[in-house]
């Protein structure tokens, strides 16, 4: 009795923690889905490594993982900073880290240490759900196309087939399909990888990249807790780069059947046609850490 208390207890307390996160996000740096995007045809990387104001290894995992102040220089001379990017003054630019700095732990300054986090995190959840996103107008486009008597080719048919498995999602299912292709609020995103990864320091977001606390049966796929059970036998899921930890992080908020709270207070504000709340959609995500995402 006294453990399901402790658990209940704790699942509040990260609820809350969330939640203040997520609000806090939000609220000191307006980040949203419609936060301005650099365009496609941003000066290629090797261009900014040559110019300068790139490190060599910032985007490639098989190099020399970036120190934070040189991550930090970066950004300065890209003019990146999150107050500008919150006024609609600055584009987030189109750059994807593999890694974090693994001395990201060293800076003193907590406001700087999760300034960086978050201004390394942001282009990589923008950009997947960007992705989603438009997977979602082209599954609407198909939709209306449908419904206004028009036959779908087979090459549409086969992207929606192969949609559908992506979201496991029985064939034909459309209305759970547009439930599950949509975006992750950012602020909610960004909070739930401050809180799982310690703002990035964690073991397990430097060795695996593990930003959301992701779980795996298999110890091969993962890292195994200092803290576990003797008789448990997660471990948690690691991942080659960053932008996998998202991918999979999306896909989980999208198909796991414990969160289908989220995704249908996500459809009712679609529905109404309100912004997707990251700070409310917090309170569909109490399971989140007691399933280890």
């Amino acid at each position: 009795m006294r453990t399901a208390r402790k658990r209940k207890s704790r699942k509040r307390f990260e609820g809350a923690v969330l939640a203040v996160l997520a609000a806090s996000v939000a609220g000191l740096y307006g980040l949203s889905l419609t936060t301005n995007f650099g365009q496609k045809a941003d000066i290629p990387m090797e261009v900014l490594i040559a110019r300068g104001l790139l490190p060599p290894a910032l985007g490639d995992g098989d190099e020399e993982r970036p120190q934070a102040f040189q991550l930090a220089q970066a950004f300065h001379g890209m003019g990146y900073d999150l107050e500008s990017v919150a006024r609609g003054e600055q584009l987030v630019p189109r750059l994807y880290l593999a890694n974090l700095p693994a001395d990201l732990d060293d800076i003193n300054d907590s406001a700087v240490r999760k300034a960086l986090f978050l201004r390394a995190m942001l282009p990589l959840v923008l950009s997947m759900n960007e992705t989603i996103l438009a997977d979602r107008k082209r599954l609407m486009a198909y939709a209306e196309r449908v419904q206004d008597g028009v036959r779908i080719v087979p090459a549409e048919r086969d992207w929606l087939n192969d949609l559908a498995r992506r979201y496991d999602v029985e064939d034909g299912d459309l209305f759970t399909l547009f439930q599950r292709v949509d975006a992750i609020p950012v602020s909610l995103a960004l909070a739930q990888a401050a809180e799982e990864s310690g703002w990035g320091t964690s073991r397990f977001a430097q060795e695996g990249n593990a930003l959301f606390g992701q779980w795996t049966s298999s110890q091969e796929k993962g890292l195994v807790p200092s803290e576990r059970a003797p008789r448990a036998s997660f471990a948690v899921r690691s991942f080659g780069s960053l932008a996998e930890a998202v991918r999979s992080y999306t896909l989980n908020l999208n198909t796991h059947p414990a969160y289908q709270d989220f995704r249908e207070a996500r459809w009712d504000a679609r529905e109404m046609g309100q912004p997707l709340d990251g700070y409310r959609l917090t309170e569909t995500l109490q399971r989140y850490s007691e399933r280890g995402g």
